[in-house]
């Protein structure tokens, strides 16, 4: 079986974690560890800040939640399994922090399961390439959308909406125009104007009649 080398991020994570416990002159934790994930810029620690995951929090766990000084040591020969399991050439620091989030003695688990988070499926998705997140996360809406008969409707180009505007223009053109009636008093004036016509040159321009009477 190939054995899977540690990786130079994940061996400066390690060491991060030991000098802060160094530091504080208590054995080196899991919490550390997390801590140390935190504190650099990195895709894992990303993720972690994402599910709202804290440094604060960290801090405020390593008082509230103790854990056996074995729980750190077993950390990396359960990383390198979880790489060999997928593949992978090298332990990465998803690879660590998931090893230590599937320790339920851990005290990093521990502190996400009192923060209400799921350490497992957090662990899982630290040890899942870039993109794949976020192509888990369109799958489910687009599964979630079908399965409600809601299939989203597909992007509108700016060619589809030119071609839209002109089938509009074309139906505005080709409907009849609306035909307005005429108003009482041109339908009034109507017979006096037709009898101007029909009069004889000359003779005086007929009266309109109001009534019968007239």
């Amino acid at each position: 079986m190939m054995q899977s080398t540690t990786s130079t991020a994940a061996r400066a994570i390690l060491e991060r974690a030991r000098a802060a416990a160094a530091e504080r002159r208590v054995p080196v934790s899991t919490l550390h560890l997390l801590g140390a994930t935190l504190d650099v810029a990195g895709e894992v620690g990303r993720r972690l800040r994402a599910h709202g995951v804290r440094i604060v929090d960290v801090r405020q766990a390593l008082r509230a939640h103790p854990e056996p000084e074995a729980a750190f040591a077993r950390v990396e020969p359960r990383a390198r399994r979880i790489a060999q399991a997928q593949g992978s050439a090298e332990v990465t620091e998803g690879h660590l922090l998931a090893a230590a989030l599937s320790d339920p003695e851990s005290a990093a688990t521990a502190m996400l399961a009192a923060l209400r988070h799921d350490p497992s499926a957090i662990a899982a998705e630290l040890v899942q390439p870039a993109a794949a997140p976020a192509r888990a996360a369109l799958a489910a809406r687009t599964s979630s959308a079908i399965a409600q008969g809601q299939r989203g409707n597909p992007p509108v180009t700016p060619l589809m909406s030119r071609a839209r505007l002109s089938v509009d223009a074309r139906r505005v053109a080709e409907s009849p125009a609306p035909s307005r009636a005429p108003s009482p008093r041109r339908r009034a004036r109507r017979p006096a104007r037709r009898a101007a016509r029909l009069a004889p040159r000359g003779s005086p321009p007929a009266r309109p009649r109001c009534c019968s009477r007239c």
